[in-house]
């Protein structure tokens, strides 16, 4: 073999691995699909509100004072909330979730330091002198939810605000009260943006359904901070795996919206129309995972912001009821996705047969064709005749036996999609692997695949061996990258692709 048969199929191997990395695997986890409609932001003038500068800061009236908090905790069955009368702010949310029988919590929210009086979550600001120290006024226990109501007053005007704290759902209801004591004033609300610490390619975006219902979603870092949406429907934030958004306003308190960044932090803020005597607004918040049984619950367009939606959407719900339905079987959720993978390696082995089928004569005819480009090389008339005398009496593989590969990369990719970017592997172990979201500690499963695709070389014809190695080299070290979830799917697929060929040969089903 010459050289150049060696060094060929590893810097094409190797380019392939670069764009994968380059323009897949890091688009691929960034979640940000970008603002899909430009209508849904203002620039014009085009009412007095859409004139006014964007105002992300908040003067307090009391910034001298000092008084100590008073902490409310609200324990649900989905999770713990702590409210704090420093800004009748919500300081703390922890989720509560069970996995191979052990109780996890995720913390999402976390309180602000001393320092940090604007980036409290739900704080309540007027254009100047805001106030930032209310009283706890009265909190309830109405069986499936919680009140809790805060009242404070400043110069400008007095707030009053309760909470709804539903038990059975990841809602959160805010009634807001405001009576002005000046002649005109602006409310505005701000809240967070979730956060998971070790989250594997973690990334916030900005997440916003227009008035005329059309979906956007932009990362962090793309975000222009001048930018603002026209009464939007739907508003917030959202990281890999959960969501904090404004989702439903009873007396359209959202006349605009926009964004501020704080260091690494990022902060939904809503701004309602300029009042001049009493104003009270109804609003509600999805603050919870990005699980669909939980998200149909309250509000079904936050789908949308799932890491799978898309074309693929319908293929991937599927495939994560199934994954979900094994899990309760085996109990584990790396055994569920083994289970997953040889499940559709079964329904795909038709496919897989006529494929390998179409692959090996495909070979065997261009076997034949060279032997008579050989022979004949001297004769081109003898050769051309010789040729379509071939293609007469075998016929051409063409497309046709590519077809059922085809068919497998939907699903291929789909359930790529949810390994990588569901919650449900979040903190979810096996064996040695801590965390199925995360990377695999001990990068077992890359070698693993290297291993797998390198035994498949050794049967691999003599010409197509040195790509098939570098292709192992090269999947083994992108796979290294991928979650563990993601990595052991890979895995178990090649594997029993490998056992799968060996099989179809020893019972000589393919040759």
């Amino acid at each position: 073999m010459k050289i150049k048969d060696y060094i060929v199929p590893f810097l094409f191997a190797f380019a392939t691995a670069w764009f994968l990395q380059r323009f897949v695997v890091n688009r691929w986890f960034a979640s940000d699909t970008g603002s899909t409609e430009r209508s849904a932001v203002f620039n014009a003038p085009e009412y007095s509100q859409e004139a006014r500068p964007l105002n992300t800061e908040i003067d307090f009236a009391d910034d001298e004072k000092k008084e100590s908090a008073t902490i409310t905790e609200v324990d649900t069955p989905w999770g713990i909330l702590t409210f704090s009368t420093h800004g009748a702010s919500l300081e703390r949310v922890v989720l509560k979730r069970t996995i191979d029988g052990d109780k996890q919590f995720l913390t999402t929210l976390m309180p602000p330091g001393e320092h940090e009086k604007e980036q409290r979550c739900f704080l309540v600001a007027f254009q100047e002198q805001t106030p930032f120290y209310y009283k706890l006024v009265n909190e309830t226990d109405a069986g499936n939810k919680t009140l809790i109501t805060y009242q404070a007053t400043s110069h400008i005007g007095t707030i009053r605000k309760t909470f709804v704290v539903y038990k059975n759902i990841h809602q959160i209801d805010m009634n807001i009260m405001v009576t002005p004591s000046v002649d005109s004033v602006v409310t505005r609300l701000f809240f967070s943006a979730p956060h998971l610490e070790g989250v594997l390619h973690d990334t916030i975006s900005g997440i916003a359904i227009s008035e005329s219902g059309v979906f956007s979603k932009t990362s962090r870092t793309s975000l222009p901070i001048n930018q603002g949406w026209w009464k939007p429907t739907l508003f917030g934030c959202d990281s890999k795996y959960i969501i904090y958004a404004l989702i439903h306003d009873d007396n359209n308190f959202m006349q605009r919206a926009y964004y501020k960044h704080a260091d690494e932090r990022l902060f939904s803020i809503v701004e309602a129309q300029e009042i001049k005597t009493a104003q009270e607004w109804q609003i509600s918040f999805y603050f919870g995972p990005k699980e669909s049984d939980a998200v149909a619950a309250v509000d079904d367009r936050l789908e949308q912001t799932f890491e799978y939606s898309g074309y693929l959407a319908p293929i991937s719900r599927v495939l994560l009821k199934i994954l979900n339905y094994l899990y309760n079987y085996v109990g584990n959720y790396g055994f569920a996705i083994i289970l997953l993978t040889l499940l559709i390696k079964l329904l795909l082995l038709p496919f897989s047969i006529k494929s390998e089928g179409g692959t090996k004569q495909r070979a065997d005819m261009q076997k034949k064709l060279q032997y008579l480009q050989q022979k004949y090389k001297n004769d081109p008339a003898t050769l051309a005749r010789e040729r379509e005398e071939l293609i007469r009496k075998h016929g051409m593989p063409g497309l046709g036996s590519c077809l059922p590969l085809l068919i497998q990369i939907p699903v291929f990719f789909a359930l790529s999609r949810i390994l990588g970017n569901s919650i449900e592997l979040y903190h979810a172990p096996m064996l040695w692997i801590p965390d199925l979201s995360g990377t695999d500690p001990y990068y077992i499963l890359p070698m693993a695949v290297t291993g797998a695709m390198l035994a498949q070389a050794a049967t691999a014809d003599s010409q197509q061996r040195m790509s098939v190695i570098a292709m192992a080299l090269v999947f083994g070290a992108v796979t290294a990258s991928f979650s563990a979830g993601l990595a052991l799917y890979i895995c178990t697929n090649t594997v029993l692709s490998v056992l799968q060929t060996s099989a179809l040969k020893w019972l000589k089903i393919v040759k």
